[in-house]
């Protein structure tokens, strides 16, 4: 598997120094926590970067308050497909 490049405004985001298991929760983690994660991408002065950096390359997490299912929406209506490992796939059938 190739490793992506960090992207360049990762250092500006307000979840810097959050650890990442909180931007990559369990699947069946509560709407309250979901909730409470994506307030921090709510006032972050990167979101539309990471958003769109989470549709482009990134199946699991909340990116740019996007999470899992919102971003397979989005790819889906704008055509996109991301080459993802089987893992992911198998992974997304199980939380679709």
């Amino acid at each position: 598997m190739t490793l992506k490049p960090t992207p360049t405004w990762q250092s500006q985001g307000a979840c810097k120094g959050s650890g990442p298991d909180q931007y990559f929760p369990h699947p069946y983690v509560s709407h309250a926590q979901i909730v409470s994660i994506r307030a921090v991408c709510e006032a972050c002065p990167v979101r539309r970067e990471c958003a769109d950096w989470g549709i482009h390359h990134e199946q699991l997490g909340i990116w740019g308050g996007t999470t899992d299912r919102q971003r397979r929406e989005i790819r889906r209506k704008l055509g996109i497909i991301l080459d993802t490992p089987k893992t992911e796939r198998l992974y997304n059938r199980r939380s679709a």
